[in-house]
């Protein structure tokens, strides 16, 4: 894996999920720009209890920065 940043803004509102063995996890979407001046959507999973609480938080077009593995 690579270690990553993105900026842009959040996509509607983060969502919570449980997964296998009842893990929770954070899902959000982040609306960010290219060198280009094209946009992309990139999907964002959270595990981290801390990381969701504050992904969940957030409200639909407020701008965000994540760093991690792509």
């Amino acid at each position: 894996m690579i270690e990553g940043l993105v900026s842009g803004q959040l996509v509607g509102c983060a969502e919570m999920r449980e997964g296998k063995n009842e893990t929770s996890y954070a899902v959000a979407k982040v609306k960010a720009d290219t060198a280009g001046g094209e946009s992309i959507l990139v999907n964002a999973i959270a595990f981290s209890a801390e990381t969701c609480k504050a992904l969940l938080a957030l409200d639909d077009g407020d701008v965000l920065t994540l760093v991690g593995n792509l």
